[in-house]
């Protein structure tokens, strides 16, 4: 279903690259961290996402209370704080920086993000259409620089569930025709853990897409 060849390898490589190195070359042009004096903190971001990474940087450092922490009001349970903005996988690129580097940290995190957005994409249409071919690196590039993306990049635990939306959609169809739901059930679990506000969303998308399966089978089969 799925060969690893050399072609199919440098695809894959293209559509994470290429909309890595787009960011990087804006960002130099713009002179952003780390490029520049510049960064993107601004709103929730610098009030509230900037401090609660730093915290969760702590936590994997052994110097913050996991479940406990007074930074929140006059304290309280950390566990609403980790279930909206800390379960990304991605955050543990974070153990990489230095203290004072949260900005230029995030700087990465959004631009992993990205592309990681434009890859799972190409996965989803090589998987669907049963082909792999280098136009289809501008259509994942297309789904990662989407008005979505853009717009809403600086919330970026948002950008898991873009992510995960290809394989939602691609595993539900594979449990249509084969009738084993076991990936579904995983890609599904972790589009909800890791932000459950936007994989609400993936919730709500895949349901258009298993209405859409029932409805005309024979165009999207």
């Amino acid at each position: 279903m799925f060969k690893i060849n050399l072609r199919n390898l440098i695809i894959y490589l293209l559509s994470f690259f290429i909309p890595l190195l787009i960011l990087i070359f804006f960002s130099v042009l713009l002179k952003l961290a780390p490029f520049g004096g510049r960064n993107l903190l601004s709103s929730d971001l610098s009030n509230q996402y900037a401090p609660f990474l730093a915290y969760f940087t702590d936590i994997i450092q052994g110097q913050a209370n996991p479940f406990y922490s007074f930074s929140i009001g006059l304290g309280d349970s950390s566990f609403a704080l980790a279930a909206y903005y800390l379960l990304s996988p991605f955050n543990l690129i974070l153990i990489l920086f230095k203290d004072g580097q949260t900005d230029v940290a995030i700087t990465w995190l959004i631009f992993l993000k990205i592309a990681s957005i434009s890859s799972a994409m190409l996965f989803y249409l090589h998987m669907h259409f049963k082909k792999l071919d280098f136009s289809m690196v501008a259509f994942g590039m297309a789904f990662a620089f989407s008005s979505f993306a853009s717009l809403y990049l600086l919330n970026l635990m948002w950008l898991d569930a873009l992510i995960l939306l290809p394989f939602v959609v691609w595993s539900l169809e594979r449990m249509i025709k084969t009738g084993n739901g076991i990936v579904y059930t995983v890609f599904l679990f972790l589009a909800i853990v890791t932000n459950y506000y936007l994989g609400l969303y993936d919730v709500y998308f895949r349901c258009i897409v298993f209405f859409l399966h029932n409805s005309c089978r024979n165009q999207i089969c």
